[in-house]
């Protein structure tokens, strides 16, 4: 994939994310819960991009979690624990 042609696609995917985004921050708004969609290509040159209505920091914090507990065998769901510590505000 040329330089161009990356630039195109990610500036394709982010636009796609940016409508999904909308829709998912409508549907949840009244809620209060987060939402983090990430979108990718397949392959080794692929695009990868995401969209949060969390803050950045929050998101570092419930990626290194979410991966954690991918690694432990955990299919993504809390299963009965108490509150996730990825629901707390991260402390600047």
């Amino acid at each position: 994939m040329t330089p161009q042609e990356y630039a195109e696609r990610t500036r394709a995917m982010e636009a796609k994310l940016r409508d999904i985004g909308e829709l998912l921050g409508v549907a949840i708004d009244q809620a209060g819960w987060g939402f983090c969609l990430m979108m990718f290509d397949f392959g080794t040159d692929g695009v990868m991009s995401y969209i949060s209505n969390a803050q950045r920091e929050n998101m570092i914090h419930i990626l290194h979690e979410f991966l954690g507990r991918l690694s432990a065998g955990d299919r993504g769901t809390l299963g009965g624990r108490e509150q996730a510590s990825w629901n707390a505000e991260v402390k600047s």
